[in-house]
């Protein structure tokens, strides 16, 4: 066995604590199974385990779904085909297996509903008694199945008090099928294992794209990418679909071992814990979380249902995740599997447009859209009133396409309630006015057809989508480090995301909020330009930005150097191709960029006046920074700033960006 985190290896056995080296260290991380190298395919640990025919469910495919959210192909892996109706019995056959051979004559569990189902029985079937430690809001529906099952039920009004149950049972010799520690592990990876069958069955007729998957500690996921490494051949991207940002704030840059807040009916994938072991599923497939709060996941829901498949919440959490990345174009002509882990019909919940006519869900869908009366099916225009006269097939995809065009928007409508109250004097414009730079990729920047794009650009458009509740509610325009300032201080726009780094002498004229990155100065130079350093440029002619850091850093530390000062990025390149400069200075994020892009330039290398850089709003504005600074705290929760360099930012580039969004800033001249 070896560690998930540290790598160490370890004898076989059972580590409640799990890995014993991280542990002593203040971490927590469980543990992998290993084999004798050259075995083909899958291993599991108990290849003929006690089995009550779990593994091979159905893989359905979703054409109507897929053209509607421009994917090439998605399928859903019904896994409430399994025995007791869930993907638990895969890892359930597994531990039962290690129970017996350990000779366990208790087996206990912690479970909101699936999973101590599925642990009842199968510890039936292997006739070991079971105790299923639940809370008090666990519905009657799997009470009186476990209670079948001969299983005792301990109720609790908490499941933090679950875990405490456990950890006394397991003090007197019960083996424990879930996790009970804190910081949270995982289940026992001899379970964990079972879920490798889901790899192996999906990578049969070629591996998928991505593949989502519900997830709160992460058993599952982290069961599929160790069955997809041993499959060998390349991994999926694996996307995890959480109710509340927790995975999201750990791969922000939070720690794993924390606690993260957060309410939904998602039941299944509640809690406030996230592990290691998710963590590094996510990392080693290059993958992400996606937070879906519960209004999203019902409407996905009932998309599924109109399509035969009455998913669990929790489960049709996979779809609403699925629209994130549709809206992000990331599938466009990708294959994209979803794991419905759970059927809804033990959890029949507030189901949404699942509980009605098709034709009424299409309705539904473009009223929850914003009563956008818009959406196309087929190429043709439809309302809602006409809407009512459609097939069933039409119906359906105007339904989906209502939502799909608007997932962004809904989610967002719901994520806003946590964020201060909007300002009224920004609440009564109607619309967010914010300064952007216009010539400075990948922060701001004009692409060929003339639209804005970059990372500050989506930041400024998210802020608007959470205050008005759409992302069209925003008049951006272009500024320059000259005029920035001066464009918000004449109120001519409301907010200014704008690579403004934060500088003393700014400070005395407007507010600055909470840092979301830092920023370094370097210089731009010809390939063969004999500069390889700072000190270098004594004595010769360096082009800059008029108002910018770096005007200010040179005047401030070398006063006699000759400086070209200029308006804009593109007038200050061209000169330094023109020969009327001898170097180019200005933030390293913009000159990476270049760089990249022409071969004739590079960089110089040293970095020099690092900064942070915050949105900027005017003085005395306190409700306006407090509501922008909560905005920045989401978003880094969210994982947003990672989806926008993704976005924005060429493979090539993008460690330098991710780090001046995650990592500390570093000491520079």
């Amino acid at each position: 066995m070896t560690c998930l985190r540290c790598d160490a290896p370890w004898p076989v056995a059972d580590y409640e604590a799990g890995c014993p080296r991280c542990a002593a260290e203040g971490h927590a991380s469980n543990l992998r199974l290993t084999y004798v190298p050259g075995a083909p395919g899958v291993v599991l640990p108990y290849p003929v385990a006690l089995s009550l025919g779990e593994d091979g469910t159905p893989l359905v495919e979703l054409p109507e779904l897929a053209k509607a959210l421009r994917l090439g192909r998605l399928s859903a892996k019904l896994e409430w085909c399994n025995p007791t109706g869930s993907h638990k019995d895969r890892m359930s056959a597994q531990l039962i297996a290690r129970a017996l051979e350990r000779g366990a004559g208790r087996i206990v569990a912690a479970s909101s509903g699936n999973g101590g189902l599925s642990i009842a029985a199968y510890a039936a079937r292997a006739g070991v008694a079971a105790e299923i430690a639940t809370t008090d809001a666990l519905p009657q529906a799997y009470r009186r199945a476990i209670a079948a099952y001969g299983a005792t039920l301990a109720s609790f009004g908490d499941s933090m008090t679950r875990w405490h149950h456990l950890a006394r049972r397991v003090g007197e010799g019960a083996f424990a099928a879930t996790n009970y520690k804190v910081p949270a592990i995982g289940t026992n990876p001899f379970g964990i294992e079972g879920y490798k069958t889901i790899a192996a069955e999906l990578s049969v007729a070629g591996k998928p794209d991505f593949v989502i998957v519900p997830c709160s500690r992460g058993d599952l996921l982290s069961g599929i990418r160790l069955g997809f490494e041993e499959v060998g051949g390349g991994m999926p991207v694996l996307v995890a679909a959480e109710p509340f940002p927790r995975l999201a704030q750990v791969l922000a840059g939070a720690d794993y071992r924390g606690s993260f807040g957060g309410e939904t009916a998602q039941t299944s994938t509640a809690g406030n814990t996230v592990t290691w072991q998710a963590v590094q599923a996510l990392r080693a497939s290059g993958g992400r979380a996606i937070p879906v709060g519960d209004a999203v996941v019902r409407a996905a829901q009932g998309l599924l249902a109109t399509h035969g498949l009455h998913a669990e919440l929790s489960a049709a959490s996979a779809l609403a995740a699925v629209t994130t990345l549709a809206q992000e174009g990331s599938l466009a002509g990708r294959h994209a599997v979803i794991v419905l882990t759970g059927s809804g019909l033990r959890d029949p919940g507030d189901i949404g447009l699942a509980s009605e006519r098709s034709n009424d869900a299409a309705t539904k869908a473009a009223h929850i859209a914003g009563n956008d009366r818009r959406f196309t099916t087929e190429n043709r225009s439809i309302g809602p009133t006409e809407g009512k006269r459609m097939t069933t097939l039409d119906s359906r995809l105007a339904a989906l396409s209502a939502f799909a065009a608007t997932a962004f928007t809904f989610s967002v409508a719901a994520q806003a309630q946590g964020l201060p109250a909007l300002p009224e004097a920004i609440k009564s414009a109607g619309v967010l006015k914010a300064g952007v730079r216009c010539d400075q990729p990948p922060y701001g920047y004009k692409d060929e057809t003339g639209k804005f794009a970059g990372v500050e650009t989506d930041m400024a458009i998210q802020i608007a989508a959470w205050a008005f509740g759409s992302p069209d509610k925003i008049e951006l325009t272009c500024v320059t480090a000259e005029n920035r300032i001066p464009q918000l201080a004449g109120k001519k726009v409301d907010i200014l995301v704008a690579t403004l780094g934060i500088t003393p002498e700014r400070a005395r004229v407007i507010d600055f909020s909470k840092p979301y990155r830092w920023g370094g100065s370097d210089m731009l130079v010809p390939k063969d330009s004999p500069i390889k350093k700072l000190d270098d440029v004594a004595g010769k002619t360096v082009i800059m930005l008029k108002g910018s850091t770096q005007a200010k850093w040179f005047e401030d530390n070398m006063p006699k150097l000759e400086g070209l000062r200029l308006n804009t990025a593109s007038d200050a390149l061209q000169a330094l191709k023109q020969g009327r400069g001898d170097a180019y200075t200005h933030d390293a994020a913009t000159l990476v960029v270049i760089a990249a892009k022409d071969p004739s330039l590079r960089l110089v290398g040293e970095s020099f006046a690092v900064s942070d850089a915050a949105v900027g709003v005017r003085k005395n504005e306190p409700e306006w920074l407090a509501y922008v600074d909560a905005a920045l705290d989401r978003m880094k929760a969210e994982g947003l700033y990672a989806k926008w360099v993704d976005k924005w930012i060429p493979a090539e580039i993008r460690p330098f960006y991710v780090e001046a969004f995650t990592k500390p800033k570093p000491t520079a001249r």
